[in-house]
């Protein structure tokens, strides 16, 4: 599945550090005031207004979204 058009990128893991020590990924719990699609390692997810989603994004990935989320925190 390729990533809708419509959508446009929210966050990206762009971890700079490049040591063995680097995570490769970080888990992000993201919330949203709207209902709201989001597109991310491949898969597309409906979420409702007010709920978030828990995603894990790796090293040189990238969360799509169509709305701003009102909140991304790291679990």
């Amino acid at each position: 599945m390729t990533k809708p058009k419509h959508l446009f990128c929210i966050y990206e893991n762009a971890t700079k550090d490049t040591g063995k020590d680097c995570p490769k990924f970080k888990t992000k719990f993201i919330r949203f005031h709207k209902d709201t699609q989001m597109y991310y390692d491949g898969k597309l997810y409906n979420i409702s207004a007010g709920k978030g989603q828990k995603v894990l994004v790796k090293r040189k990935g990238k969360v799509y979204t169509d709305n701003q989320p009102v909140e991304i925190k790291e679990v």
